[in-house]
């Protein structure tokens, strides 16, 4: 019996028996809504969190920035990126204290960024492209919210830093 306890590995209501020793931990489930239902989650230091829906989000800010993505599954072209950027995301929700920020897919893929690569460079939550709506998850496409940043920011490969199917923005 003591043999068979040892090796017993036990989950049940968010608690793991391992041997003698007693693990609590907490299951987070990611529930990714379908994509006409999309949300943005946005979090910062001081607050409870922010839940910004499509409409809202274009409403904040609708910038229009030329990019060239590099890398796996881009054409290597220059496009039109409609969409807002993080600085005036953060500017509309009066987020200044804050040294990074990271962008998570719903998928829990992130990138983080320092603020000096948010601030200085046109990084952008990109809603559209060459005048169309990003398709989103469930058409095959990368929206319906990207994270796409300029080869100035991250270096030439820069389509690797660009996150696909935006979920939460949180200051850090």
């Amino acid at each position: 019996m003591r043999g068979l306890w040892a090796g017993l590995l036990v989950l049940a209501a968010g608690v793991l028996l391992i041997g003698a020793g007693l693990i609590i931990f907490t299951l987070v489930e990611r529930v990714v809504p379908p994509d006409d239902d999309w949300y943005l989650v946005v979090r910062a230091p001081g607050t409870e969190g922010t839940i910004i829906g499509m409409d809202e989000l274009r409403l904040i800010g609708n910038r229009t920035v030329e990019m060239v993505l590099l890398g796996t599954g881009e054409d290597g072209k220059p496009h039109l990126y409609t969409g807002l950027l993080l600085k005036d995301l953060a500017g509309h929700l009066n987020v200044t204290d804050y040294g990074s920020v990271t962008v998570r897919a719903a998928d829990t893929y992130s990138k983080k960024l320092t603020r000096q690569q948010v601030t200085d460079h046109d990084v952008l939550l990109a809603m559209g492209r060459d005048g169309k709506d990003l398709a989103g998850r469930s058409d095959g496409g990368n929206g319906p919210v990207r994270l796409v940043l300029p080869q100035e920011a991250v270096g030439t490969y820069n389509a690797q830093h660009c996150v696909k199917w935006v979920s939460e923005v949180v200051f850090e």
